[in-house]
């Protein structure tokens, strides 16, 4: 395979990082696949290589979820599909665990190692979905009209906390299928919302989610996660917001606390400087 991962141990460090190292060479590929590749101009070469985009540590270190980025180039389709492969540290056991035609990425380990939430569009809106690692199908655990931009799983492992932005309107659905899609700089933006829903929702029986941030707050919503962050005791989450989504409006950045069981808002830093990325000791 020509992207790889790496596990490795920096002196001090009792923390396993994983690193993904992307390669652009025809090294490990089939002799069949690799002479139909050099028979190709090299940009389509390039394109069509197989390429590891993300490798994530499970919490015990012994496996790492990482996702394959391949392109799909036939008569009827042309885009790039992403699945998740699962593999031990060592590079043994290797095995492609979510497949189909639409793509799954932004793999996050359960706390107890056991499952795989990811990013898919498989109902038609980008959501939350679930996998045991061990293989099956997998669940859809958000059920959002609107694409779910970051999800983040709780320490305790029972709720998953997310960013999302409203709902279209009827309006808003009616100018789409009319192809009306016109726009206005700065207008009708939407403000991204902190919700969090639990992390057992099933496809027969799911949650609802709980929205915990209030409709004026723009939530920062970077797919990792980095802009908000569970407490220890999974009690409370402390996240970046703007007044807006404008690009322009980073400056606006403050950070507060909310608490999961009320809902209740509390400013945590609020200063004429922009502040992000928080994270609990």
């Amino acid at each position: 395979m020509p992207g790889r991962f790496v596990m490795f141990r920096s002196a001090g460090q009792t923390m396993a990082i994983a690193v993904t190292l992307v390669a652009c060479s025809l090294a490990g590929v089939g002799d069949g696949r690799k002479a139909a590749l050099e028979s190709k101009p090299l940009t389509q070469r390039m394109v069509e290589i197989p390429r590891v985009t993300s490798a994530v540590p499970s919490p015990d270190g012994r496996r790492v979820a990482y996702t394959v980025r391949k392109a799909i180039m036939t008569d009827d389709r042309s885009e790039y599909v992403t699945h998740i492969h699962l593999a031990n540290a060592d590079g043994t056991g290797r095995f492609q665990l979510t497949r189909g035609k639409t793509s799954c990425s932004s793999p996050q380990w359960s706390p107890d190692g056991k499952q795989l939430a990811f990013l898919s569009k498989r109902s038609g809106k980008t959501n939350v979905w679930m996998i045991r690692v061990d293989g099956g199908e997998a669940w859809q655990v958000t059920d959002s009209k609107a694409d779910v931009s970051s999800f983040r799983w709780s320490p305790d492992g029972r709720r998953i906390a997310f960013t999302a932005p409203p709902e279209e309107t009827k309006e808003e659905k009616a100018k789409k299928k009319r192809k009306d899609d016109a726009k206005v700089l700065d207008e009708d933006f939407k403000r991204h919302r902190l919700f969090v829903i639990s992390a057992d929702a099933t496809v027969e029986d799911k949650n609802v989610a709980r929205a915990l941030t209030p409709p004026e707050y723009h939530v920062f919503t970077s797919r990792s996660g980095s802009g908000y962050d569970w407490s220890p005791d999974s009690r409370v989450i402390a996240f970046t917001h703007t007044e807006t989504p404008k690009v322009d409006d980073w400056t606006t950045c403050d950070i507060s606390l909310v608490d999961v069981a009320s809902g209740i808002v509390k400013p945590l830093v609020r200063t004429r400087a922009a502040e992000t990325s928080p994270r609990f000791s």
